[in-house]
């Protein structure tokens, strides 16, 4: 990614985060890259944020979605699925991006089960963004 905001070195996998069933279908030098072209396309057309429910829509149909936690805390969850759909076993992989461009993995879980769990995981998911948001503030690397 020469040239954009983010690279590898701008990922972090929360503590928390290691501790998740996903964590051993984590393929680093597949997964990461791919999340990494996402992010930087939509960086390059202002999206991230992206504000408006059509720019959450177009980025949903490239796999990745924003939840919105308060007006100014989110975080995503990208579907790392492979460029034809032919990764086995599909992997949510939830981050949180701050300003400053570190992305901050907060969960990984197959997608399979995000899908049969979704209110569990989406709660502990919630839970760790706002622990980290509140790091964040505290140390001032928002």
């Amino acid at each position: 990614m020469a040239g954009g905001r983010f690279s590898l070195k701008s990922i972090t996998i929360l503590k928390d985060a290691l501790q998740d069933d996903g964590l051993s279908y984590l393929k680093p030098g597949r997964d990461l890259p791919m999340l990494l072209a996402f992010l930087e396309r939509f960086d390059q057309l202002g999206w991230l944020p992206p504000v408006d429910p059509e720019k959450q829509r177009i980025l949903a149909a490239h796999d990745v979605t924003m939840h919105t936690i308060s007006d100014r805390l989110c975080f995503y969850e990208f579907c790392s699925k492979g460029g034809r759909g032919e990764r086995d076993p599909w992997l949510s992989v939830f981050f949180h991006v701050a300003a400053n461009a570190k992305i901050r993995i907060c969960g990984l879980e197959r997608n399979l089960d995000v899908q049969r769990r979704r209110r569990s995981i989406m709660h502990n998911i919630h839970a760790r963004v706002e622990r980290l948001d509140k790091w964040l503030t505290r140390h001032r690397e928002l």
